[in-house]
C-alpha cells in the first residue's frame, strides 16, 4: 500500500538515516540492486512511522534535516534488522518506539538551540543527495576523476572539505587522518572498521567560525578548537586534548579529557567529561546523564554564569569533589539552597571513650534527622569534625581513631538497621566524609551518624577539639 508523508522532509531524511544505517555497516560490494529491496522496504517502515509520529507539516529547519537523517543513522549503525525479509519489520508499527525516541532526541536539540538563540536557517523539502561524500584513504582511483562518490571517493578529508557545499555529509572511513580543518558546515561522519572497533582519527581538529559542525564516531588525539561563533557537535566521538576556542560545544554519548576552555556555552549529554571546564562570560552549561572523572571545576570569565544538571550529573559532580566559580548551579530540586542539620555535636570536654556508642560519650546528644520522602531519594553530604588521639606511648597519634557509621532507620528513628556508609580516622586532624550520596530506599525516613571507637585504638583514646560535631547537608533530590 503506497504511504503519503505527512512532512516529505522528515520522512525522507529518516528513510536516508535508516538505509544509510542498516544497509551499510561497511563497505557494499553487491551491483545487484534487486538484493536490496527488502531493506529498502524496512526502511521506508521505519520513515512512515517516523513520519507519522513527527506529525507536523511545517518545513524542517537545517538542523532537523541534518540531526534527522545523523542520529536514525547511528540508531541501526551495526545493529540492522534480521532477516530482512521477515514481515515484521516491514510493518511501520513495529518501529513505534524508535521512532518516538529519535524524534525525542531532535526536539530536545530544537529546544537547546533555542535556547541558546541560535537559528540553524530553513531547510530545503529535504537534504540533497549530492551532498553527500565518501572518502577511503586507500582508493586506486585516480585523483583527476575523484569525485567523492562511493564508487570513485576521495582520498583525503580535506579534497572532501574543499569539495563540498555548506551542508553536506562525509563519510570517512576507518584509519589516520592529518590535523585538519572544517572550513564549512557539515556533518563528519566516521565509518566502523570490520573489527567493530576502528575509527577515523585525528591528531587535533578545527572548526572555523560560522562553521556548524557534527561529528559523528571520531578519535581526536590532540586538541579540538571550535573557533568563536564556530559551533561543534560531537556524537560517539572521543576527544582526548582537551576541547578550546570561543564556540559551542555540544557533547553526545561522548567523552572529554582534558579540560573544556574558552567556549561560549556547553551542553552535555550522556557523556563522560575529565577536566576542568572554563566558559564565557555569562555562559550556560547544561549536562544531563553526565559522568564527571575527577574534581572537576567549572569557571566562568567575566560576568557570572549559570550551571543546569539534572540529577545524575549533579550526583556524580558533586561526589567527585566538584565545585564553580563565578556562577550559579542549579538542580532538579531548584537553586542550590542547603538546609543545614547536627546529628550529633561534642560538649568540648577531652574525655576518654569507655564504650562504642555515641551515647556513651559524654557531653554527645542524639538527633536524627528526616530523610525527604521520595522514592530516589536526596543527595546528602556527609561531614565529620573530629579529632581523636592516644597518650600511650609508642602509639603518637595513630591510635586507631574513629570510625564514623551513617545509619538509616524505616521507623521514624526508633531503630536504625541499615548502614549506609562508614569511614574510619586514626591521624590527628578533622575527618571528613566527603559528599555521601545517600541512595533512595523505599521507606528510608530517618539518618543518623553513629561515632564508634576503633578496636585497634588505644584504651584512653580521647577527642578533641571544642566544636567537634557532625552535620549532614541536605543538597538535592535525586528525581
Amino acid at each position: 500500500m503506497s504511504y503519503s508523508p505527512i512532512n516529505v522532509g522528515a520522512y525522507t531524511s529518516a528513510f536516508a538515516g535508516a538505509i544509510a544505517g542498516m544497509a551499510v555497516s561497511g563497505w557494499i560490494t553487491d551491483p545487484n540492486s534487486n538484493d536490496y529491496s527488502n531493506v529498502v522496504t524496512i526502511a521506508g517502515a521505519f520513515a512512515q512511522e517516523f513520519d507519522t509520529l513527527w506529525n507536523n507539516t511545517a518545513q524542517l529547519n537545517e538542523l532537523e534535516l541534518a540531526a534527522i537523517t545523523s542520529v536514525v543513522e547511528q540508531d541501526f549503525a551495526g545493529r540492522g534488522p534480521g532477516p530482512f525479509n521477515n514481515p515484521q519489520f516491514q510493518n511501520p508499527t513495529n518501529w513505534n518506539q524508535a521512532a518516538l525516541a529519535c524524534a525525542a532526541l531532535i526536539l530536545e536539540c530544537d529546544a537547546f538551540f533555542t535556547s541558546q538563540g541560535i537559528n540553524p536557517g530553513t531547510g530545503g523539502v529535504v537534504a540533497a543527495f549530492d551532498k553527500v561524500r565518501y572518502v577511503e584513504t586507500s582508493t586506486v582511483v585516480p585523483t583527476a576523476n575523484q569525485n567523492g562518490s562511493q564508487t570513485s571517493p576521495y582520498k583525503t578529508y580535506a579534497q572532501a572539505n574543499t569539495a563540498i557545499n555548506s551542508g553536506s555529509t562525509i563519510y570517512l572511513c576507518p584509519d589516520s587522518y592529518p590535523a585538519s580543518t572544517a572550513t564549512k558546515s557539515q556533518s563528519l561522519i566516521g565509518l566502523t572498521g570490520a573489527n567493530g572497533q576502528d575509527i577515523p582519527s585525528f591528531p587535533s581538529f578545527t572548526i572555523n567560525a560560522g562553521v556548524d559542525f557534527t561529528g559523528i564516531d571520531l578519535s581526536i588525539s590532540g586538541v579540538t578548537t571550535i573557533t568563536a561563533t564556530g559551533i561543534g557537535v560531537f556524537i560517539g566521538c572521543a576527544l582526548l586534548g582537551g576541547v578550546t576556542g570561543g564556540g559551542l560545544c555540544v557533547l553526545q554519548q561522548s567523552n572529554a579529557v582534558g579540560g573544556i576552555s574558552g567556549g561560549s556555552g556547553l551542553s552535555s549529554s550522556q557523556s563522560v567529561i575529565n577536566g576542568n571546564i572554563t566558559l564565557a562570560s555569562g555562559a550556560l552549561a547544561i549536562f544531563q546523564n553526565t559522568t564527571f572523572n575527577g574534581a572537576v571545576v567549572i569557571t566562568f570569565v567575566g560576568s557570572p554564569g549559570t550551571v543546569k544538571m539534572d540529577a545524575t550529573s549533579y550526583a556524580s559532580w558533586f561526589a567527585q569533589g566538584g565545585s564553580i566559580v563565578n556562577g550559579t548551579i542549579t538542580t532538579p530540586g531548584g537553586n542550590y539552597q542547603p538546609g543545614n542539620f547536627w546529628c550529633y555535636q561534642g560538649s568540648g570536654a577531652s574525655i576518654n571513650v569507655p564504650g562504642t556508642l555515641a551515647a556513651d560519650v559524654t557531653g554527645l546528644s542524639s538527633s536524627p534527622v528526616a530523610i525527604q520522602p521520595l522514592t530516589n531519594g536526596y543527595l546528602y553530604k556527609i561531614d565529620a569534625n573530629v579529632d581523636t588521639y592516644s597518650t600511650v606511648a609508642g602509639y603518637g597519634n595513630t591510635g586507631g581513631g574513629w570510625t564514623i557509621l551513617i545509619l538509616g532507620s524505616y521507623d521514624n528513628g526508633s531503630t536504625f538497621p541499615v548502614t549506609l556508609a562508614t569511614e574510619t580516622y586514626g591521624l590527628s586532624g578533622a575527618g571528613i566524609v566527603r559528599r555521601l550520596y545517600t541512595p533512595g530506599t523505599q521507606g528510608l525516613d530517618h539518618v543518623k551518624v553513629q561515632l564508634q571507637r576503633s578496636t585497634a585504638a588505644a584504651t584512653d583514646l580521647v577527642y578533641t577539639p571544642s566544636n567537634a560535631q557532625i552535620t549532614v547537608t541536605e543538597l538535592a533530590p535525586i528525581l
